[in-house]
């Protein structure tokens, strides 16, 4: 009884007793122990190897248990620019309704002070609710201008703070990303350092079978299928 190595449809690679009796169809597929005679030993059993398969297939995993913290990252973005503008908006609709009234009152006031000078042109003066009315628009200006420019200014400030001084915002973002990427390639790291084993046995059988490493596509391409072929079943028929 001899020990064949054979790979599973799961991509597994398996140690399965032959027998005398069995029929492999392929004498030339390489035994452990020619492997390991071939390459002096130096080959990892192939028990305690992961296949490509089952490697790639934790690493899938281990990415999708990841995707929230990714998720929680992408969500920050979308906050931050979502609160910023939203602010922005906010306090530039109020500077420009503030900067309507502070116009109208400008208005007023220029119709009222050219109302007066015309009076005095004449030799004449303001009647006392003119005088009045002057009086008030003059207050209502004052107070507009000190509202709008106080807007003005609040806008301006906010501004040149999530401008300039963004990187306040950024820190945690940049800082959250660096442990996710660190953890995100350490764990990977983990996972296919497994494939080293699995490297030492796929070089071992290249080495036993004499296979080349850039391929035989040129043998494929040029050569006649009599040369080509190496398997051990018998298409021709014998002449008669």
């Amino acid at each position: 009884e001899s020990e064949y190595l054979n790979l599973s449809n799961e991509g597994e690679v398996l140690v399965v007793p032959l027998n005398e009796s069995d029929d492999i169809r392929t004498p030339s597929a390489p035994t452990l122990k020619d492997i390991e005679d071939s390459t002096r030993g130096a080959i990892v059993p192939a028990k305690e190897a992961s296949t490509y398969y089952d490697v790639n297939k934790q690493a899938f995993k281990a990415s999708n248990t990841r995707l929230a913290r990714l998720k929680e990252l992408v969500e920050y973005v979308t906050e931050w620019a979502d609160i910023v503008s939203h602010h922005i908006s906010a306090k530039y609709s109020e500077y420009h309704k503030l900067r309507q009234s502070l116009n109208h009152y400008n208005r007023k006031m220029e119709a009222l002070l050219a109302e007066e000078q015309r009076l005095k042109e004449k030799g004449k003066e303001m009647k006392p609710k003119q005088i009045e009315k002057l009086k008030r628009n003059e207050d209502k200006l004052d107070s507009a201008r000190d509202t709008h420019d106080e807007s003005g200014e609040s806008l301006c400030m906010f501004i040149d703070e999530v401008v300039h001084r963004s990187w306040v915002d950024a820190w945690p973002l940049l800082q959250k990303t660096i442990d996710f990427e660190c953890d995100f390639e350490e764990s990977r790291a983990a996972i296919f350092s497994k494939l080293e084993s699995t490297s030492q046995l796929a070089e071992a059988i290249g080495i036993k079978q004499r296979l080349d490493v850039e391929g035989r596509l040129q043998k494929i391409d040029c050569q006649d299928v009599d040369e080509l072929y190496s398997g051990t079943i018998v298409w021709r028929k014998e002449p008669k």
